[in-house]
């Protein structure tokens, strides 16, 4: 990737910041076509490099408003993958399967309505395990500003609370749309900005 050396810095330096009791955000935000999902993806081979676990998704303007969509997308190779069946609580991937659309499981176990705070519980601990498989985990997030609100929602709690291990979720969008969406990371004390102002 030629002519983002102050991107890839801040991501080199965020990646490295996070420890186990310290997560990461970085905002990576500017005009459609300048290299966002590229900035992601050379991120993605970085971090994959240093032994880091990495979970993509992107945002779609006709899943905004499907709750949980994203989410969905983030974590349904996770809760599918046979091989992790001895780490992941089989009762956590329950909940998780009864409240996200496309992977529910009619015989998961869950007798009664899952609360969002119980649905938050089980994400972080299965992103938890996630992040203990190696050296951390990396959320990357592309398109935020057309992710739902629920997913948002529940990427700021594990974002707030950490996993025990290092943490970095980097959010890319478009200058201009970002505030009514991005705007649940607006208080994350370790929030880093990579903005990318036009083309290079």
């Amino acid at each position: 990737m030629v002519g983002r050396e102050r991107e890839r810095r801040i991501l080199v330096e965020a990646l490295a910041a996070a420890t186990e009791s310290r997560s990461i955000l970085v905002d990576v935000a500017g005009p459609q076509g300048i290299g966002k999902t590229s900035l992601l993806q050379w991120c993605e081979g970085e971090a994959t490099a240093l032994g880091y676990t990495c979970l993509t998704v992107s945002g779609f303007r006709q899943e905004s408003n499907h709750p949980n969509g994203a989410l969905t997308r983030l974590l349904s190779t996770t809760l599918t993958d046979e091989s992790l069946d001895d780490l992941i609580d089989p009762y956590d991937a329950a909940i998780l399967k009864s409240v996200l659309p496309g992977i529910r499981d009619p015989a998961n176990g869950v007798d009664e309505p899952v609360t969002q705070i119980e649905s938050l519980r089980a994400l972080h601990a299965v992103l938890t395990v996630i992040g203990e498989l190696g050296s951390g985990l990396v959320i990357l997030v592309d398109n935020i500003e057309f992710v739902d609100e629920m997913t948002l929602a529940a990427l700021s709690y594990v974002c707030r609370r950490g996993i025990g291990a290092p943490l970095l979720i980097v959010a890319a969008t478009r200058v201009g749309d970002s505030a009514p969406r991005a705007s649940g990371f607006s208080e994350h004390p370790h929030r880093h900005s990579a903005d990318s102002p036009g083309p290079k």
